[in-house]
């Protein structure tokens, strides 16, 4: 079985972006001009064909048109998508005339076709920030699942066993421990079993707790293994993160869960959660055992919850999977 902890970061679906134009953007030369040309930043992103970064130049314009179309996989951990403007010189480093930064979670839903307003960077520039850009903004959603919609899961690379890595990101100056935990219920809807860091694995050892792993930008993954196929009791599987120590999800910029299949490390469900509310607790939703075999169906709730401790938060959890299964 795969050793999660030594797991190296994943490429999930595809994102498309057409840079189109820009308009009225800086003087950068003593002519009066700009040679403008657009940069995307890296991370997260994996090159697609190509795998160019960056647009053509455009010699002596403050109006450039490109129409140019790049195409990357990205990590699920990417947040936003940032565009750098440059003006090309002959001579010497490249001038910056402003950049632009687009949420991740804006083209989750639905394809972007808008202008946005060039900002400058905390350092100072020579040249100061105007104009704005167009862009086109489109991601193959077919593994993002949001509230209320379903995701079947199955073939080969789920059928007996998947993983859940359940992570965050906070303010850069705020340190917050939240945890992951399943709640195990059979066909008749009875809990069976509760997996979290006080009792990390099933009765029988096929659900398993694994605590933090490092993420590749410093923060921690929760993971939890699930070999589903030896537990055929568990007809639903209810996924929760929730806080310790007394702090709330206010504190959070975003919470995020994916599930991972057994023959490699590839994303085959991602669901982010961007809007935070003052609760202890944050139900991402639950797997119901689908018909065929190895097949599981994950409905997707993204519901807070309030408890004072675990004990509350799980009875909380427990009522929110019955109004929704009813």
């Amino acid at each position: 079985m795969m050793d999660w902890r030594k797991e190296k970061k994943d490429p999930s679906d595809i994102i498309k972006i057409t840079i189109l134009e820009a308009k009225n953007l800086p003087v950068g030369d003593p002519n009066g001009f700009s040679d403008p040309y657009v940069a995307i930043d890296k991370s997260y992103l994996y090159k697609v064909g190509t795998g160019k970064r960056k647009t053509s130049i455009k010699k002596k314009t403050l109006n450039p048109v490109w129409n140019e179309i790049f195409q990357f996989r990205y990590h699920w951990k990417l947040r936003k998508l940032v565009f750098k403007v440059m003006d090309w010189d002959v001579i010497g480093s490249d001038d910056y005339l402003g950049t632009v930064k687009v949420p991740i979670e804006a083209a989750m839903a639905n394809e972007i076709d808008d202008w946005f307003p060039l900002t400058q960077k905390k350092e100072k520039s020579k040249i100061k920030t105007s104009g704005s850009l167009h862009l086109r903004i489109s991601i193959n959603i077919e593994k993002t699942v949001s509230p209320g919609r379903l995701m079947h899961l199955s073939g080969s690379n789920v059928s007996s066993y998947f993983a859940l890595s359940l992570g965050w990101t906070s303010g850069k100056k705020l340190s917050i421990d939240l945890d992951a935990s399943v709640i195990v219920l059979d066909s008749d809807k009875i809990m069976k079993e509760v997996i979290y860091c006080d009792f990390p694995s099933s009765d029988n050892k096929s659900i398993n707790f694994l605590g933090d792993r490092p993420g590749d930008d410093g923060k921690a993954e929760e993971i939890i293994t699930v070999a589903h196929s030896e537990y055929p009791q568990a007809q639903y599987i209810l996924v929760v993160l929730y806080c310790a120590s007394g702090q709330n999800f206010s504190s959070i910029k975003s919470a995020y869960m994916r599930v991972t299949g057994y023959h490699d490390s590839t994303t085959v469900m991602f669901s982010r959660v961007s809007e935070m509310e003052p609760k202890t607790g944050l139900v991402f939703g639950f797997f119901e055992r689908g018909r065929g075999k190895g097949e599981w169906i994950f409905h997707c709730l993204q519901k807070f919850i309030s408890g004072n401790d675990f004990n509350e938060l799980k009875e909380e959890c427990f009522i929110t999977f019955i109004s929704s299964v009813q």
